[in-house]
């Protein structure tokens, strides 16, 4: 009986510090976090909220982060994220920069690896909406 609560607790500890990992290697702040997380290598982010310095803030309809289960005891940790429908809202020269002060993304997709040794490596973002269609795949030829 009593073993049951340190591996049904388990996912939600690593989830923590994934999220805590993530934030501090990015210098995100992610608001409204899941409490509890049931699926080991996977947070649910979809009601949390993003926010990245005074640059923009990300509102989900849908935003998953999928991670190695056993990442976190290494050097090198990479993660996956999955976005539907996310609201961007952009500051003042991110919202000159873009034309607009938000931006609804129909999907994103992201693989990164966050890395002791060489902080944060973006392997590939993909970002699609209404206006603007975004793909960087660093190191790949055209």
């Amino acid at each position: 009986m009593w073993l049951a609560v340190p591996l049904l607790l388990a996912p939600s500890l690593l989830a923590h510090l994934v999220l805590w990992r993530f934030e501090d290697h990015l210098h995100l702040e992610v608001n409204r976090r899941p409490w509890f997380s049931f699926v080991p290598g996977t947070i649910d982010l979809s009601r949390s909220e993003l926010i990245w310095k005074d640059h923009f803030r990300v509102r989900p309809g849908s935003l998953k982060v999928h991670y190695p289960i056993l990442g976190i005891l290494t050097g090198e940790f990479p993660i996956s994220v999955e976005g539907k429908e996310l609201l961007v809202t952009f500051e003042s020269h991110f919202a000159q920069l873009f034309g607009d002060k938000e931006l609804r993304f129909r999907q994103v997709s992201a693989q990164v690896n966050l890395s002791a040794s060489r902080g944060f490596e973006i392997k590939s973002l993909d970002a699609d909406s209404a206006t603007i269609e975004f793909h960087l795949h660093p190191g790949s030829s055209a």
